[in-house]
């Protein structure tokens, strides 16, 4: 099976949480997901939440999951920051980040 290639832009709000929790959901019970986020502008907690519990899942499933982003971008890093919350919950996740 191959990952599932998921690109998330423009603005999440808390609202949008139980859709993105399907739509993780779904991928990862077809093997594995990447989410790219490069182009995504705004997250909320909701949405953020969905991320590092569905990076978590992976890692307890041992499901590839990759959360893809762009040195210029750094939308879900000064989330994670905003809300006191470790980049490493989604770390061995992560490609594209700068350091």
């Amino acid at each position: 099976m191959s990952d599932v290639e998921i690109s998330l832009s423009g603005e999440l709000f808390h609202s949008d949480a139980a859709e993105l929790l399907e739509c993780l959901k779904d991928a990862l019970d077809e093997g594995g997901c990447i989410v790219d986020v490069a182009e995504l502008e705004k997250i909320e907690f909701g949405p953020l939440q969905v991320l590092v519990a569905t990076a978590a899942a992976a890692r307890a499933r041992r499901i590839g999951f990759e959360v893809r982003m762009s040195p210029e971008n750094t939308t879900v890093l000064n989330a994670l920051a905003a809300y006191a919350l470790n980049a490493e919950m989604i770390a061995a996740s992560m490609s594209g980040a700068q350091e």
